[in-house]
């Protein structure tokens, strides 16, 4: 649990840091407009259905998922802030490695991508994980958040 102390510290980084200020509130409410959306369509148990009817069409139409897909596939697993050592969730992890290697069905890549997506968010927005870390750690929880509302303004701005 962070201290008054550390929320303020990240606060301050966070002011003097206007792009990534931007990218999480970016981030925040396109994933709740895109939730409260999926919900609206498919009910309590969106998650999968999304995948099994739009998937193919976003992975198939937005060649920029695919590129930040392999961004993703690229870094060690994106960490889960409930766990006490930040280990990813198998889950995240098996979606990671399914982005290495793209011979699965554009429903399956788009469901890994929007995995990792949705960890990014619960860890920035749920989570205990900030961003008052050590400046590697910072820079890449940055880019981890700015592709995770890149990818969700992608889909908000093409709702199929």
């Amino acid at each position: 649990m962070m201290d008054i102390n550390e929320i303020r510290a990240f606060r301050v980084r966070l002011a003097s840091d206007p792009e990534t200020w931007e990218a999480r509130r970016s981030l925040h409410e396109n994933y709740e407009w895109l939730e409260g959306y999926w919900r609206s369509q498919f009910g309590e148990n969106f998650f999968e259905k999304v995948w099994q009817v739009h998937g193919e069409y976003y992975w198939q139409n937005f060649p920029r998922l695919k590129e930040i897909a392999a961004e993703f596939a690229k870094r060690k697993p994106v960490g889960n802030s409930q766990n006490i050592d930040y280990a990813p969730s198998g889950e995240v992890i098996a979606a990671t490695d399914a982005l290495k290697v793209l011979d699965k069905t554009p429903q399956l890549h788009f469901r890994a991508l929007m995995i990792i997506v949705r960890q990014i968010r619960n860890n920035m927005f749920h989570g205990r994980k900030m961003d008052i870390v050590d400046d590697t750690q910072y820079q890449r929880n940055k880019e981890l958040i700015r592709y995770a509302a890149e990818i969700t303004g992608l889909i908000l701005d093409n709702l199929s």
